[in-house]
């Protein structure tokens, strides 16, 4: 074992030190800290037990990282940009400044990366749960038994064992997005984004083409369900050409009401919608390196700068 070490806080507040080796018993174990797991430490901390939070990922979860704060940021950034350009065409000056949307952009990734770093120090950081008496054990679970669990981190090469007095707290959130690779014929070739990277990859690809008109961008987007569908209206909004794919009608498990007033208001907002059409296959141009995509029962081939991927 090498010298990988937990603080676990005494009832006198005072942290003792515990070696990787030690097997360590709390009165609640908790897997996953993102915003359920989180809420269960927390709630159990009030109640003065001993409390651990296991971990694999940095705390947080999908709703700081990659779900709810940086989608409704952008979606609140793009409503403005929408209404800022719907008022310029009122008033008979169409032209898009492109530097002026390439700086709101920078502004709006700014404040994305603000807003989850300030939750995370604020509420969800290692300081402030140890503040909290909640042990942080950063690590992949697996069971022994049903109040037994190891815990093993990769990148250190260390494991131990956690008991839990009472019982353990299972809240690994979501799965990891399915690999669209298994589904799509040539996907390997081409760079795609995720729910999990596109907030980073989008205005990566913003600011690594300086000579291209942010307006004249163009992205693919495969999934109709909630995420998709978000995703489309912000980055239409932000002035990018998109194409929406859906295996299924939008919002397949909503009312059929709800999707198709919502494919309505997207085709009016100019986002193109392909309902009930799966993507065979992609390619990359060498020329270009534009993305051309097939569907399966169509001949039209969809062309775009980047191609991403979302329920």
């Amino acid at each position: 074992m090498k010298g990988w070490k937990i603080n676990r806080r005494s009832k006198k507040n005072k942290p003792v030190s515990l070696k990787a080796s030690t097997s360590t018993t709390y009165d609640l174990i908790v897997i996953g800290g993102g915003s359920a797991g989180l809420t269960a430490a927390k709630f159990a901390a009030t109640f003065d037990k001993s409390v651990c939070l296991v971990e694999a990922n940095k705390v947080g979860g999908d709703c700081t990282w990659s779900g709810c704060v940086p989608s409704k940021t952008l979606l609140s950034a793009a409503k403005r940009a929408y209404t800022w350009q719907q008022m310029n065409d009122s008033y008979g000056n169409s032209k898009i400044d492109d530097t002026a949307l390439r700086r709101m952009l920078q502004d709006v990734k700014k404040d994305i990366d603000e807003k989850r770093n300030r939750i995370y120090e604020e509420d969800d950081s290692p300081k402030v749960l140890q503040s909290l008496g909640i042990d942080l054990a950063q690590g992949k679970a697996t069971f022994r038994d049903e109040k037994t669990i190891d815990v093993s981190n990769d990148l250190n090469d260390t494991s131990f064992q956690l008991n839990a007095k009472y019982g353990i707290v299972i809240a690994t959130g979501a799965a990891s997005p399915r690999d669209p690779k298994l589904d799509i014929k040539g996907l390997e070739t081409v760079p795609y984004w995720t729910y999990e990277n596109v907030w980073n990859e989008f205005f990566l690809s913003i600011d690594q083409n300086p000579t291209q008109q942010v307006t004249s961008k163009r992205i693919v987007i495969v999934g109709g369900g909630p995420i998709g569908c978000e995703l489309s209206q912000a980055i239409s909004k932000l002035g990018c050409s998109v194409t929406l794919i859906s295996s299924n009608r939008l919002l397949p498990t909503e009312e059929v009401e709800a999707s198709t007033e919502l494919q309505e208001v997207f085709e009016k907002e100019g986002i193109q919608v392909i309902c009930n059409q799966r993507v065979e296959s992609v390619s990359k141009s060498d020329d270009d390196g534009l993305i051309s995509v097939a569907l399966t029962d169509s001949e039209d081939t969809i062309v775009g700068d980047h191609i991403s991927g979302h329920r």
